[in-house]
């Protein structure tokens, strides 16, 4: 028998037992099953506490991976000691399992990221990969750490530095953490969207290019180096279908990913260099040879096709719910949706995005270089290519329209009521009419809470509000969603804004930004 504490109010057996409390009570059940003398309640003056929450938070990760027989178990995180807030910066921990838990199982950026810890554990401090890391961190908590936008600021200075003694040096240039701070720090710039950063995004892309260069084939046996080498690849792709140049061939080689998005961008990695050649033949239309725009025609064409066939050998899982008999607001503003999307998560919608940007910059191009086969003596020629070119107008507003019935699920509107249906097709629809609850996206004004999606929906509506054939009501519309991004606080969308797209015109953009 011990004393049971709680001399003021007695222990709870007592109180349960409408008895008087004798300060005792028996061992607890506890110490009863575990045989051994019972001491009685801690002295709370000896009590010490530590907070658990990134660790607990790191253990759930690994458990609902655990759950998962699709998930890449060779992939889990080490340890969760090696990022615990007692060994290293609460800010590193937070970037780690935030960044992680907001990416999609079938995201290839999240095996990437569960790569992270042990990288940070092995490097040294003051290396590119800490500080760059270190940088990314603390400007996702100035909520939780003073300072944290200044410290950001500082650590990635001292990154940029770090990454230019680490490529002059012959073994660190092709290490795995060297380019891996490459690309932490393309995602700073993509965080931070500084105006004075606008650059540096890209340059640092071309970085990653070059290092991928250097290091070879030999070094893309690991799946921390394939990676690496696909999130450069993707980051190359978007850099120069925007600046309108070819990409080299390391990046265009299919590889053996076998995930869509991968097998996406190792298709549109030879969209640029056919936005080059069409850029130089109708900059020299005049003199320009016939049979050389036939090429390009049945380049282009053939390029289509394949995109055709990468929706065709889509999992069910990327299927999507296609609701029409949409109920819409009262700010629709003589425009309304003819049918809604809603996908399994926000990236599925981006790289199903991303492919129907892939097919409007395609068929624009077939449109302008078939032009240029009109002859004024052949009547029938130009009404062939007339008809031609009708029906792929046809085929750029129904893409467009795709991209629009994507913003209410990537801004975050309630679409609970549409279910993606268990039997769809491979990366097909499953049309539903669907009558509520009511979606208003008239003026844009309505989404005033960011939404993890909301970013991925820039480059699609900026794109595809250049399209020439497309109704003018609907281009003021994708304008009022981009003008509700930006009142968010993003300034990328701010800059789509101001700054008219030219990609579909077969020009360079003016500006470009990050949109992975």
């Amino acid at each position: 028998m011990v004393y049971c504490g709680k001399p003021s109010r007695g222990c709870e057996n007592c109180r349960r037992l409408h008895t008087k409390c004798d300060q005792r009570r028996p061992s607890c059940s506890r110490c009863v099953r575990m045989k051994r003398t019972c001491v009685g309640y801690r002295d709370q003056s000896t009590l010490m506490f530590r907070d658990e929450t990134v660790r607990t938070q790191i253990k759930a990760q690994r458990r609902h991976a655990g759950r998962d027989p699709n998930f890449p178990h060779h992939l889990a995180p080490p340890p969760s000691s090696l990022l615990s807030p007692q060994s290293q910066d609460i800010a590193v921990c937070y970037f780690y399992t935030t960044t992680l838990s907001n990416l999609s199982e079938k995201d290839p950026a999240r095996q990437l990221q569960m790569h992270l810890p042990s990288l940070y554990a092995k490097s040294r401090i003051g290396s590119a990969l800490r500080l760059a890391t270190e940088s990314i961190s603390h400007v996702l908590i100035p909520h939780l750490v003073p300072e944290s936008k200044r410290t950001a600021s500082k650590k990635y200075d001292a990154a940029l530095i770090a990454i230019q003694h680490a490529i002059q040096d012959p073994i660190q240039v092709k290490t795995d953490e060297t380019l891996y701070a490459v690309l932490l720090l393309c995602g700073y710039e993509t965080i931070t969207r500084e105006t004075t950063l606008r650059s540096a995004w890209d340059t640092h892309v071309s970085g990653g290019a070059a290092l991928v260069q250097y290091r070879g084939s030999g070094l893309l046996q690991s799946q921390l180096a394939q990676g690496l080498f696909c999130f450069v690849r993707k980051s190359v792709v978007l850099s120069h279908i925007q600046a309108c140049s070819p990409v080299d061939e390391v990046f265009t080689k299919p590889g053996a990913y076998q995930d869509p998005e991968n097998q996406l961008f190792a298709i549109a990695s030879r969209i640029p260099t056919l936005q080059s050649h069409c850029l130089f033949l109708l900059n020299h239309s005049e003199g320009a040879d016939k049979s050389h725009a036939e090429e390009l025609v049945t380049s282009l064409g053939a390029m289509d096709e394949k995109l055709s066939h990468w929706v065709g050998d889509l999992p069910n899982s990327w299927s999507y719910a296609h609701a029409t008999e949409i109920k819409t607001g009262s700010n629709t503003r003589d425009f309304s949706l003819k049918h809604i999307h809603r996908y399994p998560d926000f990236y599925v919608a981006r790289v199903w995005n991303l492919y129907r940007v892939s097919r409007l910059i395609l068929l624009s191009l077939l449109c302008r270089v078939t032009a240029l086969l009109q002859t004024g003596d052949n009547a029938n020629q130009r009404m062939a290519i007339d008809t031609d070119n009708a029906e792929r107008d046809s085929k750029i507003q129904d893409i467009v329209d795709d991209i629009c019935a994507s913003v209410p699920f990537l801004l975050g509107h309630n679409l609970s009521r549409m279910t993606v249906p268990a039997g769809a097709g491979k990366g097909g629809q499953r049309r539903q009419e669907w009558h509520g609850p009511q979606v208003d996206l008239g003026d844009g004004n309505q989404a005033k809470q960011p939404s993890t999606g909301s970013f991925s929906l820039i480059w699609p509506l900026y794109v595809a509000s250049s399209a020439v054939t497309i109704p003018e009501n609907q281009r003021q519309w994708i304008g009022w969603q981009l003008q509700s991004i930006a009142a968010n606080g993003d300034s990328q969308a701010q800059l789509a804004l101001t700054t008219p797209s030219q990609t579909l015109l077969g020009r360079p953009e003016s500006l470009r930004f990050d949109c992975v």
